[in-house]
């Protein structure tokens, strides 16, 4: 009994000692033999770069929660899965949570692993703090390591490898990248404002001259942002430079045929009255009924006419007066154009002079040219101007003194000798509104601000000088348009003013936006810039072509 006893308790001490040996099998916490690369013969270690390749000398930069690969090749290592480390340099190791076999090659008995960096080192003393400089990118990063360890499967190890590595902040490179984004656009916006494009805010970067928040530049803006500010960011976590994808490259294509094309579109629409297009059947017909309403001012003519009753549709009119002549017979002056693109059936021809004959004539115009004939004359005659004695001489020089800006508009004039004092008018351009005091009278020549002007607005301005004597003629009359406030509707409603949804807009928009959201969260999460689905560049792709063909195509 006494001796089974003693067997028993030497075989639970032999069992005990076997599994101590066990217990010593390498491991993070065991001391690395030196600070350096310790690998036998039969094991040759890598660490991989984010294109796949050996790095060599160049160091590796990923963040906390990143991923780094590695390769390691020998015979029989497929059944030796190893343990990796990392750790701040001067910190202790912690092991990686997710190691995972990436390929083998088992022609070259190569396999590539990847290990997850711990999503929290613990840092090191601080007397032990060390940083370094990527001379490529300038960048910052913390001094790190990683520890590839392979156990031979008897407790020791067949290879233990310390490298170096950058640990770099997702935090601190999404603030650089966000800087950067914000340099840039305030850059845009800088540049916008200097020229006095329309619009606040973001607007003013996508809009155009005329005042119209254009949906193919902020395609373009907004694609450049997201693949720019996102390559910051990655170069930032990578500390090298990247390539970009062929999805995102053709992305940025698309989205700049779609702006170029939008360009040539309007350009074609603006010189549409100068296209031949020789259909002489849907030429509009004669414009009938043209006559003077109401009685004519001292400088002023209002008309009015009906539409062509044959031929096409009238897109547009032509206004033109001529000097009349009292001679029997009549000796007119050259037809003079005041007007090409009036969209109304009347008109008020300004700038006439006082006491002298006009005759007036309307053609109708359209895409296919011009009628072939105009409308019959209209005369009339403008009356004396009342002298006023000792009243200053007529305002010269109305102009504008800058650009119109949005809500207002600044004009300047030559003041006449004899001037105290000023009186500024202004109306609605071609109608019948009456004449409105718009401002205070500056009392020397300077620049006259009106404010309270509408978005896109025409307005005839005009001036006169005063002096104790009373007011001397009015100036001729200085037709302004105004700068038109784009809006987040440009984007999705037809250009041509009817207010009506252009659903191809809304498509477009949807797509370019959903697109730009995702490809910018898995640029945050993955620290690359993803290569797009084939499927999404055709969505992009049709997406942009209908709405191409639709600005392209009339109604």
């Amino acid at each position: 009994m006494l001796r089974g006893l003693i067997v028993w308790l030497f075989a639970l001490c032999l069992f005990g000692a076997a599994t101590a040996a066990a217990d010593q099998t390498p491991n993070c916490t065991t001391p690395a033999p030196h600070d350096g690369r310790a690998e036998s013969a039969a094991v040759t270690f890598s660490v991989l770069g984010t294109d796949g390749t050996p790095a060599g000398k160049d160091t590796v930069w990923q963040p906390l929660g990143g991923t780094v690969g590695f390769s390691l090749k020998g015979n029989g290592l497929a059944d030796k899965p190893p343990i990796i480390c990392f750790a701040y340099h001067g910190g202790a190791f912690q092991p990686s949570l997710r190691v995972w076999l990436q390929s083998n090659d088992t022609a070259t008995n190569t396999l590539v692993y990847n290990a997850t960096v711990p999503s929290k080192l613990a840092g090191p003393p601080q007397r032990f703090v060390k940083f370094f400089t990527a001379a490529r990118t300038g960048i910052v990063a913390l001094s790190g390591k990683i520890r590839v360890i392979v156990p031979d499967g008897k407790g020791a190890a067949l290879t233990d490898v310390t490298e170096p590595i950058g640990i770099t902040s997702a935090v601190a490179s999404a603030i650089l990248a966000l800087i950067a984004m914000a340099l840039a656009f305030a850059f845009a916006f800088g540049v916008a404002r200097s020229l006095n494009v329309p619009g606040k805010r973001l607007l003013k970067v996508i809009s155009t001259r005329a005042g119209v928040a254009s949906l193919s530049q902020l395609q373009v803006i907004l694609w450049t942002f997201v693949i720019g500010t996102g390559a910051v960011y990655v170069i930032a976590i990578s500390g090298g430079l990247i390539d970009i994808s062929n999805g995102a490259l053709i992305l940025l294509g698309i989205s700049g045929v779609a702006t170029v094309g939008s360009k040539l579109q309007n350009a074609q629409s603006s010189s549409q009255s100068t296209s031949g297009a020789p259909s002489v059947q849907q030429k509009p017909g004669q414009v009938v009924g043209l006559r003077t309403v109401g009685d004519p001012d001292e400088t002023e003519v209002s008309l009015a006419w009906s539409e062509p009753a044959s031929g096409g549709r009238a897109r547009a009119y032509r206004v033109q007066y001529r000097l009349g002549s009292a001679a029997n017979p009549p000796t007119p002056g050259p037809w003079l154009t005041v007007g090409e693109t009036v969209t109304a059936t009347r008109y008020r021809v300004i700038n006439l002079e006082p006491a002298t004959r006009y005759d007036f004539q309307v053609t109708a115009i359209n895409e296919y040219g011009d009628a072939e004939k105009p409308s019959d004359a209209a005369t009339d005659t403008t009356p004396a101007r009342p002298a006023v004695v000792d009243a200053p001489a007529q305002v010269a020089g109305l102009r504008l003194a800058r650009p119109p800006q949005f809500g207002q508009i600044a004009l300047v004039w030559a003041p006449p000798a004899g001037a105290t004092s000023y009186q500024v008018q202004r109306r609605p351009h071609n109608t019948d509104d009456a004449w409105t005091d718009c401002v205070p009278a500056p009392g020397e020549p300077k620049i006259a601000v009106i404010t309270g002007i509408d978005s896109a607005r025409r307005y005839d301005f005009r001036v006169a000088a005063r002096n104790a004597a009373g007011a001397g003629p009015w100036s001729s009359v200085l037709m302004v348009q105004a700068q038109r406030q784009p809006l987040w509707a440009d984007l999705v409603i037809k250009p041509d003013g009817a207010n009506e949804i252009d659903v191809t807009r809304v498509q477009m928009l949807f797509f370019t936006v959903v697109t730009a959201v995702f490809v910018a969260i898995k640029i945050v999460y993955s620290y690359t810039i993803p290569d797009i689905p084939q499927g999404v560049l055709v969505l992009m792709g049709i997406s942009n072509g209908i709405y191409l063909t639709a600005k392209f195509v009339p109604d």
